[in-house]
């Protein structure tokens, strides 16, 4: 029998164009109390016409411009790929280790048709080419009888923030973080335009009391986990916490995450970051909450 793959070169990566999707972390990887993740990908081309994709990873702690691996994919219109355990299967730094990284999808394709885009969107090639790609994963601890996942959307590299060059920087708000006996919390750091970057990560209660102040510095396209930060800087006791990231120095474009984890099931929570200040409506809706109890399952909503 002959298996065809997708040939996977080492490479580090430039500046990726503003419809670039990133995730910020995808793995293959054991974790705290026996827990091992993975992470399954899709991505969908809803353009009208066959698109290909690089797919850019980055292994953590390191410089992305120098070190990583990189391949290509071909999807049809309208068509979904799916790519599960994808650093094992795909990039195969997994197979026999723990690995984890930044991924990105980058369009290599251009449009030259007006033709709806994503969410029923029109305008020019270039608008739609932006809007024209979805791409979500599934990072999971794989247990025998089962898993506890997390859905983990991409981000576009144009979402992602950076020093302002004059006035007040941007700030990613983190919120639903804790820190206690109960759950543990691995924040996640990257940074996709290829330059370094100075962080300054703020934590808070539930009544805006300045817990901590942490600084940070990434390497040139890095991805950073650390799990366990705020134990490491003396909160432990934090149930119902936000945290505030902000560029200082550098030229780098960074996005952050939180990672919740239960710790008596291993059951992960994601917490995306929002951008502080970019809130425009007064009314949101929440399309699913639950209290339910029943014999296979009880499901309670917490709202933050």
């Amino acid at each position: 029998s002959v298996s065809l793959v997708t040939p996977v070169v080492p490479s580090g990566k430039g500046t990726p164009p503003p419809n670039s999707l990133i995730f910020p972390v995808v793995g293959h990887a054991t974790g705290a109390n026996d827990s091992l993740f993975e992470s399954d990908i899709r991505v969908t081309n809803l353009a009208a016409e066959t698109a290909r994709y690089q797919l850019n990873f980055t292994p953590s702690n390191t410089d992305g411009t120098q070190t990583g691996s990189s391949s290509t994919i071909e999807i049809a219109p309208n068509a979904t790929m799916a790519l599960d355990d994808i650093v094992s299967s795909l990039f195969g730094t997994g197979t026999t280790s723990s690995a984890i990284g930044m991924l990105e999808v980058r369009p290599l394709t251009t449009t030259s048709s007006a033709d709806t885009g994503f969410f029923g969107a029109t305008g020019t090639a270039s608008t739609i080419r932006e809007l024209a790609t979805a791409a979500s994963s599934r990072t999971y601890n794989f247990t025998p009888s089962g898993t506890f996942g997390q859905y983990i959307p991409a981000v576009r590299f144009a979402d992602f923030v950076g020093k302002a060059a004059s006035g007040a920087s941007p700030i990613l708000s983190l919120q639903q973080v804790a820190e206690s006996s109960a759950f543990r919390a691995n924040f996640g750091f990257a940074e996709a335009s290829g330059s370094a970057a100075d962080l300054k990560v703020r934590v808070y209660d539930t009544a805006s009391t300045l817990l901590k102040t942490i600084d940070l510095s990434l390497q040139p396209g890095e991805h950073r986990q650390l799990n366990g930060m705020l134990a490491a800087n003396g909160v432990t006791n934090l149930a119902n916490g936000r945290v505030e990231v902000e560029v200082l120095n550098g030229d780098g474009k960074v996005t952050a995450y939180v990672s919740e984890v239960d710790n008596n099931t291993n059951d992960p929570l994601l917490v995306s970051a929002v951008l502080k200040g970019g809130i425009t409506s007064n009314k949101w809706v929440v399309p699913g909450v639950a209290a339910i109890n029943n014999p296979s399952a009880t499901w309670i909503t917490d709202m933050r």
